[in-house]
This record gives structure tokens, sequence and C-alpha cells, in this order.
């Protein structure tokens, strides 16, 4: 018979193993626990430096928690990358801003304070020389101002995606006739001809039935574009001179060309005429704010086409605009 004895050291030795597993576990636990929130400290250090990256590629938790801190810290990059490349544009809007009014407004105070003086010595009249040219400057500047300030307000909608352009069909017959008409006065003015070639001639000597070319653009703002373009072309072009409008159609695109016999674009020049408020050299005796091609460019790409600038023989320029057929 087995005595109570017997059980004594088997007891005290199960005991003591059964104390010795929770004691080794317990550490075991806690050892794991202290990697693992040394882990995820050492995360949230490398994300708060820019440094984090994702290095574990296994089934535990910790690769699971790890991976969705990289999705997580990927989309806050991405979203704090945004708001600063806003903040840059609103920086360099304003800048923009600041600069380019200074010019108008700095005339409209200098030629206000000169028709104030006349007032205070009681010379003000009408057919006073001096007080005609500060009327016609006051009128220039701030037909200027206001020019600017519409440009500046196209332009911050059109990068905001304020207003959205809406892609139609649009007729080519229809749409010469009346880019044509819009630059009409402003070509007579300066006594530019426009010419067409072959193919446009065609287009538009069939009124009875138009040709079924077409290409997708919202009206409005397409006519815009190539306006700002014929508008330079006529401006910066001698008199006695023609600017001829080419349409050339590829299986995805249709081609307009619009060749001028200007001063022309300095090769070093032709990267930058798209920029903001840029103006070329042979441009700065010239009106203007340097906005409109920038524009141009904003409307073409934004429906899916694009436009390149080279030189013309003999001289001039030939901007291609590109839009989806």
């Amino acid at each position: 018979m087995i005595t109570p004895a017997y059980f004594m050291p088997l007891t005290i030795g199960f005991i003591l193993g059964i104390l010795l597993t929770l004691i080794f576990a317990s550490l075991y636990v806690y050892h794991r626990e202290k990697r693992l929130y040394k882990s995820l400290e050492q995360m949230l250090d490398d994300a708060l430096e820019g440094q984090f990256k994702e290095d574990r590629f296994d089934e535990t938790r910790l690769s699971y928690i790890e991976s969705r801190f990289k999705y997580y810290f990927s989309g806050q990059a991405i979203t704090h990358q945004k708001m600063k490349q806003e903040q840059d544009k609103i920086t360099a809007l304003i800048s923009d801003i600041s600069h380019q009014t200074k010019t108008p407004l700095s005339s409209i105070i200098l030629y206000s304070n000169l028709l104030s003086e006349k007032l205070d010595e009681g010379n003000l009249s009408l057919r006073d020389e001096t007080t005609q040219t500060c009327l016609d400057y006051l009128s220039r500047q701030s037909e200027k101002l206001q020019f600017l300030i519409d440009a500046l307000i196209k332009t911050s909608r059109l990068e905001t995606g304020i207003i959205a352009l809406h892609k139609a069909p649009i007729n080519m017959h229809h749409f010469i006739n009346e880019l044509l008409e819009q630059v009409k006065p402003l070509s007579e003015s300066h006594r530019v001809s426009i010419l067409l070639d072959d193919t446009a001639k065609t287009i538009l000597s069939n009124n009875e039935n138009p040709t079924e070319l077409t290409f997708k653009g919202d009206l409005k703002w397409t006519l815009e574009a190539f306006y700002n373009i014929l508008n330079n072309a006529i401006k910066y072009s001698p008199e006695g001179s023609y600017i001829t409008i080419s349409i050339i159609q590829y299986s995805l695109f249709v081609c307009l060309k619009i060749s001028d016999q200007g001063m022309g674009i300095p090769e070093s020049e032709v990267p930058l005429i798209f920029n903001r408020f840029y103006r070329g050299e042979n441009a700065l005796s010239s009106e203007g704010v340097g906005i409109g091609l920038y524009i141009t460019r904003n409307i073409i790409a934004t429906q899916g086409g694009y436009i390149k600038v080279e030189p013309n023989q003999p001289k001039g320029s030939v901007f291609s605009v590109y839009l989806p057929l």
C-alpha cells in the first residue's frame, strides 16, 4: 500500500513545476510585450522623423500592425505633400499678385495725385494736355489692373478645379468660324491678315454640309485658349504680315497650327513661355502680363490635349495644339 508520505515529494515537485512554468511563461509574455512596445515606439519615432519603412514580411501580429502603420503613414505623407504644394501655390500666387499689381497701382496713384494737385490749384480743365494725359494713363492702367484680376481669378479657378470643363464633341467648321469672328476686330486694328491652309479652307467652304471632323473639348474655354495664342501672334507681328491656321488630322488627335511672322521666341525661352507671368525679353516693350499662354496650356491639358511651340521659317513662331478626336 502506497502511503501518503510517498505522494509528498511528487506533489511538491508537481507544484514547483507548475510554478516554474508560470514564471517562465510570465517572463516570456513580459519580454514579448516589451519587444512589441519597443518596436511600436521605434515605428512611431521613425514615422515622426520621416524614416518609417516596412521591414517585416511574415504572418505575425507585429507584421500586420507594421503594415497598417505603413499604409497610414504613407497616406499621411501624401496628404502632407499635397498641403505643402497647395501652400506653395498660394504663396506663389500672392507673390505674383503683389508683383504684377504694383506697377498699375503706382501709376494710378501717381496720376491721381497729379490731378488732385491741379484741382487744388484751380487749374483743372478737361481740355488741358496734362489732364488728358493723366486721364489716359488712369484709364489704361485701370483696364490693365482689371484684366490682371480677371486673369488671376480664372487661373485660380482652373488650378483649384472650381471651374469644371465640360467636354463635348465640337465641330471644327463652327469652331474655326467662331474663332475668326472673335479675333477679327483685333487683326483688323493691327493690320495683320489671318489665312487658312487648304484643309482649313475645305472645312470652311462646305457651308451646306459641314465636315464631320470633330474634337472633344469645352467650346467656351477652348475658344479662349486659341484666342490667347492668336492675340499674342497678332500683337507681336508687324503690320502687313499674315498668320496661317493649318489643320492636320491624326488617328487620335487633330492638330491646329498657328504660324506667325512675328519676332519669334528664342530657343532658351521656349520651356519658360507657358509659366505664369513669364514674359520674354523681346516682349517686354509691349503691353501684357504674361498669363495668357499659362491659361492656354492649363485649358488644353485639362481637356486631354497638349501644346508645343517651334520656330517658323524664315521668322516667327508656330504653335501646335493637339486636341483629342
